[in-house]
């Protein structure tokens, strides 16, 4: 009887039914469904990307130029000068011509640097009012009546020359304009101690560097409490007075 089961089970086997899995006509294609998910993807990753490169954008703006890490103490010795022209805002006011450069090898980009130097130079709290002047922007040296460089500690000591910066101020005469890189990261602790902020130490030591360019001459700080003038030299101090990015606030 054993033997007899064994036959049974054996021929009985196949005829257990089977599972047929099927598609109803309304179902969505496999292939239409990956396409769709793949496409979502890729929409995803394109919008990401798009927003990253908005947002990266907008926090080098906001930072004037530098893209982040630290000022070297020395750069590589050469220059990037800004490139295009950006005519005077004001007709009616005698032009200043200005060329942008910035130091090879230190982080902060040339084009967003230029950008900063003229929308400050230009604002109405800036020089233009006082001494009816407005800037314009160039890349040819020959043209240009200031040439402003943004340069690593050690390089702009040496573009000072008989102006001593001991690594640590900028300085302006005349035609040359060097903005100490460190100062432009990190601000003064003077200036950023008594509450100023780095966006207004920014405006402080391009106006007070130009301002030497305009001949004007370092000031002291009029009376306790009192906004600082532009030409006072904020770096190292404000006194008593409040930190102040301006010579016309």
């Amino acid at each position: 009887m054993a033997g007899m089961a064994l036959v049974s089970l054996f021929v009985m086997a196949p005829m257990l039914p089977s599972i047929v899995r099927g598609q109803s006509d309304n179902a969505p294609d496999k292939q239409d469904l990956f396409v769709e998910s793949i496409s979502e993807e890729f929409t995803g990753l394109a919008n990401a990307v798009r927003d990253g490169e908005a947002l990266s954008t907008q926090l080098l703006e906001a930072n004037a130029g530098w893209v982040g890490g630290d000022m070297p103490w020395a750069g590589a010795g050469t220059f990037t000068v800004a490139t295009g022209s950006v005519a005077a805002p004001d007709p009616a006011r005698r032009a200043v011509t200005v060329l942008v450069r910035v130091e090879d090898g230190i982080p902060v980009e040339p084009a967003l640097f230029a950008d900063e130097v003229l929308a400050t130079l230009n604002d109405p709290r800036a020089w233009g009012p006082i001494d009816g002047v407005s800037f314009a922007r160039t890349d040819d040296d020959a043209a240009a009546d200031i040439v402003m460089t943004l340069a690593s500690p050690a390089t702009t000591d040496l573009l000072c020359g008989e102006l001593p910066t001991n690594g640590y101020t900028s300085c302006g005469r005349g035609r040359p304009v060097n903005i100490n890189g460190d100062r432009w990261v990190e601000g003064a602790a003077p200036f950023m101690d008594a509450g100023g902020t780095i966006e207004e130490y920014r405006a402080y030591v391009i106006n007070h560097e130009v301002g030497h360019s305009l001949s004007h001459a370092h000031e002291s700080c009029p009376a306790p409490g009192a906004l600082a003038p532009v030409m006072l030299q904020q770096t190292l101090t404000v006194g008593t007075c409040v930190p102040n990015g301006w010579p016309n606030p």
